[in-house]
């Protein structure tokens, strides 16, 4: 956007007119161009005339220490008699504003008004912004971190530059939406582009509409633009539920295909909600591989009605873009992080974030900005404090951890250390803290179910072939660890190169079953609410091993 030349003048009421120019901060002293003026009836007024070949959009900011009063072409558009800028200092962005100008003759008016007391200043300001583009969406909205604790859903989205933004939402056949908007301390954000907004103390097992908002602060917090009209469910405080768990999608041509399968029309999965955990990106571009690669074909085939649980894996780590991943889709509780509680049905789930699988790499590694160890160190306090004290935990029929990184099955030293520094002095042992039925992980990219105290477990492959030995840690463990499959070389059978877990909850038990690539079931088994396994069968291909 070309600058715009204007040509200003002061007048007081007085019959005084002068010529000034703002400079190039934009801030001027008025009681250095015209004679100090005191009492709320005097008022002075800066006028800018300019003109136009053709029709413009641009940006000003406007403000001065006091109550005024801004028109354009004649008409108010910013009516601060009301003090509205009684902050200092003053800058020509304390009231940005963003205005459609016609082609030929246009007229700014700033009308300022006189204080009680003669000033020995009068700052004054004014000036030409950066435009900041169209204020659209870039991603439209998805449901994600189901909770039937808070009786809450967040709503992930994303606009093309930062703005205020809110959430619409009404109860299905309601006219009348009610408004929530994204905000920190009491206040409405505008310093976001991506934005996650917790709708909370909704009502139990009942249909909503929604709809996101953009705000467009530049135009006096007008609601720019509205997002598809989606639905959701809000999930049951009790009662039987099922969902789909997958990981490690990371090929794109086989993610989608093997997407579709999962929650598109065709699928044979009937699911309450869909949990992803972790290992999307192929690329350092978050946008690219999470958004445009995951969320959007995830949106299209489930038909945006099918909530979503993210969960971070190690490759959610890599590149500068590292932090888009946390804005999306962090935990609401406790802190915007990676990890954190939820509660469907009877079931608690937690979810864990073990980061990824190897330390800080100085530059040019894309690992420069790990700093992973206080981090574990805050989840394990954070773990101990909420399985004893949190009553979503506590008083849980059902407790299921999601997490990327997992105890057995990988036989590397980095990340299961981590995965164990944090579990074991919670879940670990005979008589562990608090009882835990259920692991579910990825990571290793081969399928893989845990045997409870012992050093077996039922995999796709033999982990005593693999490249490394794989350590006798689960003889430490009350609860099967069952992992999906991905792509790789060492499970030689194509079905196996992309995994789901299938979880159906029910009040006396929880069954799982896991599918191949061709969503065939391979194995089954139930848990008791003593942890009892029971009821399993197997196919031939998914074989008992020994570490």
């Amino acid at each position: 956007m070309n600058s715009i030349k204007i040509d200003w003048k002061c007048s007081g009421r007085d019959g005084s007119v002068l010529p000034f120019t703002f400079p190039d901060n934009g801030i001027t002293d008025l009681f250095k161009i015209i004679q100090p003026f005191c009492g709320k009836e005097n008022s002075v007024t800066l006028t800018g005339t300019f003109e136009l070949d053709k029709p413009v959009t641009a940006v000003f900011g406007v403000a001065a220490d006091g109550c005024w009063l801004f028109k354009v072409n004649g008409s108010i558009l910013l009516d601060a008699r009301v003090s509205a800028n009684s902050e200092t200092p003053v800058y020509p962005d304390n009231h940005p504003f963003e205005i459609d100008l016609d082609a030929g003759k246009n007229s700014f008016e700033l009308e300022i008004f006189g204080k009680e007391a003669a000033p020995v200043s009068f700052p004054v300001a004014f000036k030409q912004l950066a435009c900041r583009g169209k204020l659209e969406f870039k991603y439209q909205p998805v449901i994600a971190f189901p909770d039937a604790e808070e009786n809450a859903v967040s709503v992930v989205f994303a606009g093309s530059v930062p703005s205020p933004a809110a959430v619409d939402y009404r109860l299905a056949g309601e006219s009348r939406w009610t408004r929530f908007y994204e905000s920190r301390g009491g206040q409405i954000r505008r310093d976001l582009q991506r934005h996650q907004i917790r709708l909370e103390d909704l009502k139990p097992g009942s249909n909503y509409e929604y709809r996101a908002v953009l705000i467009d602060d530049l135009r006096q917090m007008k609601d720019s633009a509205y997002s598809e009209t989606g639905v959701f469910r809000t999930p049951a405080q009790q009662g039987a539920f099922s969902f789909v768990a997958t990981a490690d999608l990371q090929d794109k041509a086989q993610r989608l295909e093997y997407l579709k399968k999962l929650v598109g029309k065709d699928t044979p999965f009937a699911m309450d909600f869909f949990t992803y955990i972790g290992d999307v990106f192929w690329t350092t571009d978050c946008d690219l591989s999470i958004m445009d690669e995951f969320i959007v074909p995830f949106r299209e085939y489930s038909g945006n009605s099918l909530p979503l649980v993210m969960v971070r894996g190690n490759h959610e780590t890599y590149g500068r873009e590292w932090y888009k991943y946390l804005e999306y889709f962090s935990l609401p509780d406790p802190g915007r992080d990676g990890y954190g509680m939820f509660r469907i049905g009877e079931v608690c789930f937690i979810v864990l974030d073990f980061c990824d699988d190897a330390p800080n790499i100085p530059q040019p590694s894309t690992r420069c900005f790990h700093d992973f160890e206080p981090y574990i160190s805050r989840q394990l306090k954070w773990l101990k404090r909420a399985v004893a004290a949190a009553p979503v935990c506590r008083d849980a029929k059902f407790r299921i951890v999601l997490a990327h990184g997992v105890p057995v099955g990988d036989s590397k030293d980095y990340l299961p250390g981590h995965v164990r520094q944090v579990i074991d002095p919670v879940f670990g042992g005979k008589e562990p803290l608090s009882k835990l039925h259920l692991y579910l992980g990825g990571h290793i990219h081969r399928p893989f179910r845990s045997i409870p105290f012992a050093a077996a477990c039922y995999s796709a492959c033999d982990p005593r072939k693999l490249p490394d030995p794989h350590p006798k840690v689960g003889e430490e463990y009350s609860f099967p660890v069952v992992i999906t499959g991905g792509p790789s070389r060492i499970v030689t059978n194509p079905e196996f190169q992309a995994t789901s877990i299938k979880v159906d909850v029910s009040g006396s038990q929880i069954n799982v079953s896991c599918y191949d690539i061709n969503n065939q079931e391979f194995d089954r088994f139930s848990i008791a609410p003593d942890g009892s396994i029971f009821g399993e069968k197997r196919r031939n291909d998914f074989k008992y091993f020994e570490y």
